[in-house]
């Protein structure tokens, strides 16, 4: 068991390093900071855009959801408001219904495409950014 401790021991010891083999490495560094600068202000500003538009995207989707659900779950009951409207408003109490109608069939038709792809989008354009960065 000693002998087993004796070869660790002599494993991990430290010992000085050449002062030439520091030179090149201290070189070496420089060399590649100085071949491939870093701008840490273009960094800073891709972080707050990527920020605010994972925040205007959550802010979008959830504004597309309490919409959708306010039609599904209140439709027939805004439906039934607009009956009750003054004259003069009736007319555009029926625009209003076609409206959400027409709300409700675009939502139906285009909005899993849209976010499918917004979603691929933001995915890829991420992908891709790192890609670029480690170049």
């Amino acid at each position: 068991m000693n002998e087993m401790d004796n070869l660790w021991a002599q494993l991990f010891q430290e010992e000085p390093l050449c002062e030439a083999s520091l030179q090149n490495l201290k070189t070496g560094v420089m060399a590649q900071i100085l071949d491939h600068p870093i701008d840490f202000q273009a960094k800073i500003l891709m972080a707050q855009r990527r920020k605010w538009g994972a925040v205007l995207l959550a802010a979008l989707v959830v504004a597309g959801l309490g919409v959708f659900s306010l039609l599904w779950f209140q439709g027939e009951w805004l439906l039934s408001m607009i009956g009750y409207v003054p004259g003069w408003l009736l007319q555009q109490g029926k625009l209003f219904s076609q409206l959400i109608i027409g709300v409700e069939y675009l939502w139906q038709l285009y909005v899993w495409p849209f976010l499918g792809v917004a979603i691929a989008w933001v995915l890829f354009d991420g992908i891709r950014n790192k890609m670029l960065i480690r170049e």
